[in-house]
């Protein structure tokens, strides 16, 4: 009676794992590209956010606040105190309807009023993500 045995070889395991780098190494820049989108679309949120934040602290203290922008970070302060600080992987874009554009936005009380209508602009690649803020009342919206 012959013993039959029973597994895989050497050989067959190999080529397995040899196909399994090779799907890895096609999937892996595809991966990394989509983790840095995620990160950026994560960043226009948190920008948003914070934003929002200001308008209600100065709906709810009834003071000032001052957004500001400054190459990879955005602080949202009321009068000397930094109420929030987010930090971006890439700097965004700054579009403002007046020329030149302020790094620093104040928003007035009662309503939060903001003076100037502007934008940031996040990009990875071909994809981007905007942070509109518009009209005296700072709507915010992300497009």
């Amino acid at each position: 009676m012959k013993v039959r045995q029973q597994g895989f070889t050497l050989i067959e395991i190999l080529v397995v794992l040899a196909i399994i780098g090779i799907f890895a190494a096609i999937m892996a820049p595809s991966l990394m590209g989509y983790q840095r989108s995620l990160q950026m679309q994560q960043e226009a949120q948190e920008a948003a956010g914070s934003f929002r934040y200001a308008v209600a602290q100065v709906r709810r203290h009834n003071t000032n606040a001052t957004v500001i922008i400054s190459g990879n970070t955005m602080q949202v302060k009321r009068g000397a105190v930094l109420l929030r600080q987010v930090a971006f992987m890439k700097p965004p874009v700054l579009k403002c309807q007046t020329s030149p554009c302020p790094a620093q936005f104040t928003l007035n009380a009662p309503f939060g009023r903001l003076s100037n209508d502007f934008s940031l602009k996040f990009s990875h690649g071909s994809r981007e993500r905007t942070l509109m803020v518009r009209g005296p009342l700072g709507m915010v919206s992300l497009e």
